[in-house]
């Protein structure tokens, strides 16, 4: 995917293949919970991805991967999709998945994807306006080592540690350890950077 600094925030072609059937209450709800998840978390996501190291290229196009998977299991396995504990920690955890996934093992989704003409990346700034400070801190969480840093990210983006523990893989005591970890390296950053410009 290819876009310039005011590029919009892709829309999905919602209709089901099963169009000409109506779903029923349960189908029909999982439906609107996917959509409002979509309007409420995309720009997130994309901030989610850019913090672990992506570009925003790279960010844009894992979020709508990780989108398309969580619409295609609401329309051919909705059973999976209800069994998912937290669909916020889950699309992250599937964006940053396929982030990481090297280029030829990944997959165009099926989903069909355009831009809407009014729906921005992020909320408030665009990334390509950033702040000098904000630029700083976002090159110091992109530093941490890799389990710091999506601790931190899962953090920032309001989980708990018994969350991030759990799309982690590691025990609560684990996450806390890590974001302690996270948050020790960033003081660190930020007290260097301060003398710095005390120094100038």
């Amino acid at each position: 995917m290819t876009s310039d600094d005011s590029s919009v925030r892709p829309s999905v072609d919602w209709t089901p293949r099963d169009a000409g059937r109506p779903p029923d209450a349960t189908l029909a709800a999982m439906r609107a919970g996917f959509l409002a998840l979509f309007e409420d978390e995309y720009h997130k996501v994309v901030r989610f991805v850019m913090v672990n190291g992506a570009d925003r290229e790279q960010a844009l196009d894992a979020t709508q991967a990780a989108f398309a998977e969580a619409w295609l299991l609401v329309q051919r396995r909705p059973e999976q999709w209800e069994a998912v504990r937290d669909p916020r920690a889950w699309i992250r955890t599937i964006a940053l998945r396929t982030y990481r996934r090297p280029p030829d093992r990944r997959r165009e989704p099926p989903t069909v994807l355009r831009s809407g003409p009014d729906e921005t990346v992020w909320s408030g700034q665009d990334p390509g306006e950033l702040t000098a400070q904000t630029l700083h801190v976002l090159q110091a969480l992109r530093r941490l080592p890799e389990g710091v840093r999506t601790a931190m990210a899962f953090h920032i983006d309001g989980f708990r540690p018994v969350d991030i523990a759990a799309e982690l893989g590691v025990t609560d005591q684990q996450a806390r350890d890590l974001l302690k970890k996270g948050r020790k390296i960033l003081a660190r950053e930020a007290d260097v950077i301060m003398a710095k410009g005390r120094d100038r």
